[in-house]
């Protein structure tokens, strides 16, 4: 049973599934890690703390950390472009999460069920996040976008519209309301 993985060197891949179902409490990636395949740590349970994803790292691959219901924070790189399809689905304690600039699009399902996620900064560059925050209970979410994007009915599944607050740039609000693109 593998308590901690501290993984340290140049051009390392590491491979869908390689360490899903394990018991890692703890994660040490350096930067030089340029690919985390699907579900490479998925269903971890005891997997604690904050985690920082490589700078070198381009995209957050599918299911990468799917149920790792423990950890309570996500740093990802200044490279990442792309995070795919519940990557963070059903981490329950994610709260804090920092999205990159460098980040556009976002897949579906992606922070599906982190219902302890009270506020986030959405990327001046997103320009697709359709479902990715479904059932979730974000109280907080702020954007950068100068023009309106457009997203699908799913987007918002499970938000509490009463209680959550969208805040766009000043410049930007005359648009949005001219073209009806927020609800």
């Amino acid at each position: 049973n593998l308590a901690s993985l501290n993984l340290n060197g140049n051009g390392y891949k590491i491979a869908p599934y390689a360490f899903a179902n394990t018991g890692i409490k703890s994660l040490s990636l350096n930067n030089n890690i340029d690919y985390i395949g699907a579900y490479a740590f998925s269903n971890c349970a005891n997997l604690l703390g904050h985690i920082t994803l490589p700078q070198s790292l381009k995209s957050v691959e599918e299911g990468v950390f799917k149920e790792c219901a423990l950890f309570d924070g996500i740093s990802l790189g200044d490279s990442v472009t792309k995070i795919g399809t519940e990557a963070f689905s059903g981490c329950i304690n994610l709260v804090d999460i920092n999205l990159p600039e460098s980040l556009k699009q976002i897949s579906p399902n992606v922070f599906y069920g982190c219902k302890n996620i009270a506020e986030l900064d959405i990327p001046f560059g997103l320009v697709g996040f359709n479902g990715a925050f479904n059932n979730c209970n974000i109280k907080k979410l702020r954007t950068h976008w100068q023009i309106p994007i457009l997203v699908d009915a799913t987007t918002f599944d499970g938000f509490d519209e009463d209680k959550c607050i969208l805040t766009v740039p000043a410049n930007s609000v005359t648009v949005i309301t001219i073209n009806g693109y927020f609800i």
